[in-house]
């Protein structure tokens, strides 16, 4: 997702240069933070992927370990105690919607609140503008962020031991 977001936030600062010399300031101004929104956005997600990709690596090859003694990741103490937060997120365009869960984060060393505020202000700006699937993404997914509980080592381990879809 962060591929696609990165290509309609450069097609945005296309238009945005284009409009400079057609059209109104205000559409030109609003093209340009368009432009910049979806580009941080982009960012978080390319950031969230990466760091997913790289706890999973190291819970699966360490499980043994944590579950006996804990052992650390970046400098994160995760036993068996650890709780971790997963979040949703919608994107949709026309007749289009994705839906995705984050990757997990340790409560207490990353910034959960922030990541949770972040997560649903993305789904609340980009998931509801397709039909018939946008709205009902959007609500699923900011109904579970609102409500979602910290998963324990155990739940965690389980579902990263499940194969992708």
């Amino acid at each position: 997702m962060a591929s696609a977001l990165l290509v309609i936030a450069g097609f945005m600062a296309f238009l945005f240069i284009f409009s400079l010399s057609t059209a109104s300031a205000s559409m030109s101004a609003f093209l340009l933070i368009a432009a910049c929104i979806l580009g941080f956005f982009a960012l978080l997600f390319y950031q969230d992927v990466k760091h997913g990709r790289q706890l999973k690596d190291w819970l699966l090859s360490n499980a043994d370990n944590i579950r006996k003694y804990g052992d650390t990741y970046n400098g994160i103490l995760v036993d068996s105690q650890t709780q971790f937060m997963q979040y949703e997120i919608c994107f949709s365009w026309v007749f289009f919607s994705y839906r995705a869960k984050s990757s997990y984060y340790v409560i207490g060393y990353h910034f959960t609140p922030l990541l949770n505020v972040l997560f649903g202000l993305f789904t609340c700006l980009f998931g509801w503008w397709a039909f018939p699937m946008g709205p009902g993404y959007t609500l699923s997914a900011l109904i579970h962020n609102i409500t979602a509980r910290p998963k324990s080592l155990d739940t965690v381990m389980r579902e990263l031991r499940q194969p992708a879809l």
